[in-house]
């Protein structure tokens, strides 16, 4: 702004248009930039129109869907309610986008659409792996979104806290400064911004944590220097990994973080089970005893030492058989033949027809696997066994969860749950 060319006398009411004037142009210019609408968003437009926002907020759906037409007001109202409430955050921290999937056929498929309505979240041009999945209702989706608009690191003062500060059931990366400069909040760094920026794409499978000061309790870490670890769910401090890369290489600490924080190996509950059974990968299941989990380190030790090369293929899980006792009684079983392994290929139901505590010699469970990949298993339902077969070889049950999959009383779906 010029003020040389401005006609204003220094005088009180001179005083007063300048200040007003300054202050719109501050308004505005804040402002120019913020969205005030959901965008329609195309193949063409999509790359340009999201590239410059940290958080993409995205609603797929068809005008033929019923689900989508009750969910997109909810979406638009929510859409219109952050842009009000974010007005003092960088115009470019969110964007709302809308999907027509019946025309952006593309768009659709580029982002793996199988179902309407779909809402997805983007962070830093990263697709996140899950999706919306809770409550059709604006307070509830308010508050999901709310959740990406904060700072995703637990700050901590005292070391000797950190057991009390961290769930037991989520793994916790944990970064250790040594800058003796840092009291209450922490000094920004190049680490620390690394750090963030990963936590922000993992915030929802892990916790992330700064202790400042290298608070008494925590690691020996040099001055000025930072120490970087990951603690296992339900393990203690004294089981910490230590990453030893660069702190400010986001590629190798996201990849990092990522292969702790998302185990080869997860439980599957009521919660989760729609995201699991959407993967679209066959299940290998260890059912287990709750009075017993000690089966459950036996089978991760398997899975990560002999088949972590077959996660791309299958999707390891162990399940409470006590809450999933369905399944079980789908496999002839109860809670009183447990432990057990079992394949569900989203077709059929195949049960580990050997002991059990054989998955721990070395190709056992391997050649379970390598079965179903070859037929072998499916092929032994519809003929029979084969010669080498076992005789006791019976036909296995239908797939137990797949009905665990998305509802078609929630979503219209574009395929058969059995085709995923």
């Amino acid at each position: 702004m010029d003020l040389s060319r401005m006609n204003l006398r220094l005088n009180p009411y001179g005083l007063l248009t300048l200040l007003s004037i300054i202050f719109f142009t501050k308004l505005t210019g804040a402002s120019e930039n913020r969205p005030d609408k959901v965008l329609e968003l195309t193949s063409d437009n999509y790359d340009e129109s999201t590239k410059n926002y940290q958080i993409v907020v995205l609603n797929f759906y068809a005008d033929w869907c019923p689900y989508s037409a009750r969910w997109k007001p909810v979406f638009q109202d929510t859409a219109k309610h952050i842009y009000n409430e974010t007005i003092s955050y960088d115009p470019s921290t969110i964007v709302f986008g809308q999907v027509n999937c019946e025309v952006q056929t593309t768009l659709a498929q580029r982002f793996r659409i199988t179902k309407f309505p779909t809402t997805k979240l983007t962070l830093n041009g990263k697709p996140c792996k899950k999706e919306y999945r809770g409550a059709r209702n604006a307070d509830a989706f308010k508050d999901y979104i709310k959740k990406f608009l904060v700072d995703p690191l637990i700050y901590i003062n005292n070391g000797l806290d950190l057991s009390s500060k961290i769930e037991e059931r989520k793994g916790a990366v944990i970064m250790y400064s040594g800058r003796a400069d840092e009291h209450d909040k922490p000094k920004e760094s190049a680490e620390l911004q690394t750090l963030r920026r990963v936590a922000s794409q993992l915030r929802e499978d892990c916790q992330f944590v700064y202790v400042l000061n290298n608070a008494a309790g925590s690691k020996v870490t040099p001055p000025d220097m930072y120490t970087l670890t990951f603690k296992p769910h339900h393990k203690g401090l004294d089981q910490e990994i230590p990453y030893k890369s660069s702190l400010t290489d986001f590629v190798s600490l996201s990849h990092w973080a990522k292969e702790n924080c998302i185990p080869l190996v997860r439980e599957i509950t009521f919660e989760n089970a729609e995201e699991l059974t959407e993967e679209g990968l066959p299940f290998v299941i260890l059912f287990y005893d709750s009075n017993d989990k000690s089966w459950i380190e036996v089978y991760k030790r398997v899975v990560e030492h002999e088949l972590s090369e077959e996660s791309s293929r299958v999707t390891f899980l162990f399940a409470d058989g006590h809450l999933f006792s369905h399944p079980l009684k789908h496999l002839g079983k109860t809670v009183k033949d447990l432990p057990l392994v079992a394949i569900d290929s989203f077709k059929h139901l195949f049960l580990y027809k050997q002991p059990v505590a054989s998955i721990s010699q070395p190709g056992k469970l391997k050649q379970f696997i390598a079965d179903l990949h070859s037929g072998k298993l499916d092929r032994e339902f519809h003929f029979g066994p084969d010669p080498d077969s076992p005789s006791s070889q019976t036909s296995p049950p239908e797939s137990a969860f797949n009905k665990l999959g998305p509802s078609a009383y929630r979503y219209s779906l574009l395929m058969p749950r059995d085709e995923l």
